[in-house]
């Protein structure tokens, strides 16, 4: 709590993906938990919003897939981009399989955010749009400005969405989730205006905030 730094980071000397990478098996339990515990939230965001329009979808840090699945399967005119960590995408690309999804959905492995749009946008026509989301992903980075780079990478897309849960202030299960990353992620619950704030820094405007019938918003934001 003084500090701000994560308990987990302070007991075993990294911080929690770099734990993951180097040991599978628990990185395994893990995304396979964060995969089963999805589905309620997919299927309120796919209901909440029309994501047609968008030519390409790119999701950061989607885990196995989970939303872009869903996304994909309800929409058969979009295509999908997975960017995770090597630990996850190998899952992530047999969940895409799995799916029947090969075809129409690359899963990308790294940690170069700006290189994986770059070849996006590449081998997409010059009519499509590129839509970003970051399924939740961006609340656990641990400082602002790393997620504002994020922001500034997909300068390109058309329109970026996350689906992140809204803080009040006011909240016990919102503190809890803040206590919860200042434990274990890092990172931290946001309200509008922070994230308003937060994306202005990257190059964005904050256009709705979509209620959905979970917890979780869709926060959709074009460049400025």
């Amino acid at each position: 709590m003084k500090t701000g730094e994560t308990a987990f980071q302070h007991v075993f000397g990294m911080d929690t993906f770099a734990y993951m990478a180097a040991n599978p098996e628990i990185a395994g339990f893990y995304n396979e938990a964060q995969t089963a515990g999805a589905s309620n939230r997919t299927a309120a965001v796919v209901a909440a919003y029309d994501f047609s329009a968008g030519g390409t979808v790119v999701d950061v840090g989607g885990g196995h897939g989970t939303l872009l699945i869903a996304i994909l399967a309800a929409f058969p005119g979009v295509r999908g981009v997975l960017f995770e960590r090597e630990s996850v995408a190998t899952g992530a690309h047999e969940h895409v399989e799995a799916a029947g999804l090969g075809s129409r959905c690359e899963v990308q492995a790294g940690t170069s955010l700006r290189t994986s749009l770059a070849r996006v946008a590449s081998i997409s026509s010059p009519t499509s749009s590129i839509t970003g989301t970051t399924s939740g992903a961006g609340r656990s980075w641990r400082t602002a400005a790393l997620r504002c780079q994020a922001e500034q990478d997909f300068s390109s897309s058309k329109k970026s969405y996350r689906t992140d849960s809204i803080s009040t202030r006011t909240s016990v299960q919102a503190a809890l989730a803040d206590l919860h990353m200042l434990a274990i992620t890092g990172g931290q619950e946001r309200t509008v205006d922070e994230y308003r704030r937060l994306l202005a820094n990257g190059g964005f405007t904050l256009t709705n905030v979509i209620v959905t019938s979970v917890a979780d918003r869709l926060i959709e934001a074009v460049p400025s």
